[in-house]
């Protein structure tokens, strides 16, 4: 049976605190509110970006799936209004966490769209470089909704 994913958008109410110990070692967590208005939170290791990139307040998308939810896209990235561009180097230590983010989701989410293009439609295609378009196929639907 096909697994069913459901996009949906929270507000960060509070950012990663400090490590806990856990069951499953040293762990941090970001707690958000979801469009219903109910909590949830987002564990990961200590030296996970992702998660320690997010502020309160900020906007993310999640995937829910049948494990519970991930954090997917960033919603909300930091921009430069003043027009000019800058080189790695003159980016911020937020900026680059920011970025690094947000590659970091876009590459989960690829990966992701190739894994089901490979699963459900694999086969309908001839060669792996099908598989590849449908997968960018379903990765830019999704990055639309």
């Amino acid at each position: 049976m096909a697994q069913q994913i459901e996009l949906t958008n929270a507000t960060v109410k509070y950012a990663a605190g400090q490590p806990r110990d856990t069951q499953y070692g040293q762990r941090i967590n970001v707690l958000v509110t979801l469009p219903d208005g109910t909590e949830q939170r987002l564990w990961g290791n200590p030296d996970d970006a992702t998660l320690t990139a997010l502020s309160r307040g900020q906007t993310v998308q999640l995937a829910k799936d049948a494990k519970g939810f991930k954090l997917v896209a960033q919603a909300d990235t930091p921009q430069h209004t003043n027009g000019s561009r800058k080189t790695w180097e003159g980016w911020t230590a937020e900026e680059k966490r920011a970025i690094a983010l947000k590659i970091d989701n876009h590459a989960d989410l690829l990966g992701y769209c190739l894994k089901t293009a490979r699963e459900k439609l694999g086969d309908y295609c001839e060669t792996s470089e099908d598989v590849r378009s449908l997968a960018i196929t379903l990765y830019l639907s999704a990055l639309k909704h």
